[in-house]
């Protein structure tokens, strides 16, 4: 009976730990998974609105889908061996497989770069090369950490002495990444408030850019803080990697959100635009012309809405309306004088 009672080291696993090992992990792939749909979504709207970025954007747009389905691929083989090939097999499970790639180095990159992005246009509003240089290297710094998490967790090829192993990397990681999110959600918070106007429509605009980039800069930082939390104080579990490997795809959504914004601003502005021109109200009896009539037996008054606003790219962080259409229009309403907007289009709707 004795060589019966031998046990595998699997047999002397605590259930327990069991749940708290593949549970966070299950989660993780499946949240991952979502966060793709939703960013191929994301992609095929900004194809679709036609925005005419510069070879930067466009190549930062795309290049992150194909990050994220290359990250999406990783992952899914990192299950199919975790949850098919090395089912009850705990050694199997306690692989890394591809997850050193999977979370640090895939969230570092993306991260890094749509960090940079963000980078540049606040010195497009500030005009600050001092401030853009210390969000820049407070990116490098997280994203070298994160390439050295990457490493370590490669050359441990043990999940669970990863969080034991690399506290110090991990934190300058996580850290620098929610640091930098704060940094750069507050700037650009500060510059868009300070370039507000008197003109309600205007303030709309930048109000709903503050709140866009609020959401969207605080869900990462908050994400990146839970993951730090998590990978300090449960070190005999996988809670952390619920937040880590949803990481890469909240930023990548995140950016994808203020570019596709652009479209609701710019229907806003032609909207605004329109009830302008819609305001007129032109008195005058019947013509051949097929003038609008107004008070019967002659000429009456002209009354004009007056209102107008300017909106420049880099004050809102978008491009609302291009030259070509605006010229396309017969207005042009990047000149400084209201009146002449008024006068040109009281002239072409008397000679129609």
């Amino acid at each position: 009976m004795s060589g019966s009672t031998n046990t595998s080291a699997t047999d002397c696993v605590d259930p327990l730990s069991i749940i708290q090992l593949t549970g966070p992990v299950l989660l993780a792939f499946q949240f991952n998974w979502g966060l793709l749909g939703i960013f191929v979504v994301q992609v095929y709207n900004y194809y679709q609105a036609s925005f005419r970025d510069g070879f930067v954007i466009k190549g930062l747009v795309y290049g992150l889908l194909l990050f994220e389905l290359t990250q999406t691929a990783l992952a899914t083989h990192d299950a199919y061996c975790q949850f098919a090939l090395s089912f009850g097999n705990y050694e199997g499970f306690m692989q890394t497989y591809f997850l050193w790639l999977d979370a640090p180095v895939f969230v570092g990159v993306s991260s890094g770069a749509i960090q940079c992005f963000y980078a540049w246009r606040i010195y497009i509003l500030s005009r600050s090369k001092l401030l853009f240089m210390g969000i820049v290297l407070v990116s490098l710094m997280q994203f070298s950490a994160a390439i050295a998490e990457g490493v370590l967790s490669d050359l441990l090829r043990d999940q669970a002495e990863e969080q034991t192993k690399t506290p110090s990397t991990t934190t300058v990681w996580l850290a620098g990444t929610a640091s930098c999110d704060v940094i750069i959600a507050c700037t650009m918070i500060y510059y868009l408030w300070s370039n507000r106007t008197g003109y309600k429509n205007t303030n709309k605009i930048i109000n709903r850019l503050i709140r866009v980039i609020v959401e969207t800069g605080m869900a990462t930082a908050i994400l990146a803080i839970l993951d730090l939390v998590f990978f300090l104080h449960f070190k005999h579990n996988y809670y952390h990697l619920v937040c880590a490997l949803l990481l890469s795809k909240l930023y990548s959504n995140s950016l994808l959100v203020l570019l596709n914004n652009r479209v609701a601003l710019r229907a806003h502005v032609q909207a605004d635009n329109s009830f302008a021109l819609g305001s007129m109200r032109f008195g005058g009896g019947t013509t051949g012309g097929g003038m609008v009539s107004g008070t019967e037996g002659g000429l009456g008054g002209v009354h004009v809405n007056t209102n107008s606003h300017t909106f420049v790219d880099h004050v809102a962080v978008v491009t609302l309306r291009s030259q070509a259409e605006t010229q396309s229009s017969g207005l042009d309403y990047s000149r400084e004088s209201p009146t002449n907007d008024i006068k040109v289009a009281a002239q072409e709707s008397f000679a129609q």
